[in-house]
């Protein structure tokens, strides 16, 4: 499996999972890290950095890993002392309902 930097990633995030999830070794585990969003699309972060995905982009590389049957899966980085509104809260439960949604479409 080959590594890719946040530029090819940003650039075609769907086809870097694709490729990434073509043979994944059995078993692996999804780990997920929220901060590789975009700031603007998740600001609720201790260590913000340049650049990132949005959130559409994110759930097209998470749809491909676990369409790639991992064993489990986290998700990971929110800091709810950054979200006091609890805005961001919600928006990673919706992301994460839609994510099992889409999955369990597919089978």
């Amino acid at each position: 499996m080959a590594l890719a930097d946040g530029e090819s990633l940003a650039a075609d995030p769907a086809g870097i999972a694709a490729t990434a999830c073509t043979s994944p070794p059995d078993p692996w585990w999804f780990h997920l890290d929220l901060d590789v969003l975009s700031t603007q699309a998740l600001p609720a972060i201790d260590y913000p950095q340049p650049g990132g995905l949005g959130w559409d982009e994110l759930a097209a590389v998470a749809t491909m890993a676990l369409k790639a049957d991992p064993r489990g899966w986290d998700v990971t980085i929110y800091n709810p002392d950054l979200d006091p509104e609890r805005v961001h809260a919600r928006r990673i439960v919706r992301f994460i309902g839609s994510l099992i949604e889409r999955v369990a479409k597919a089978r």
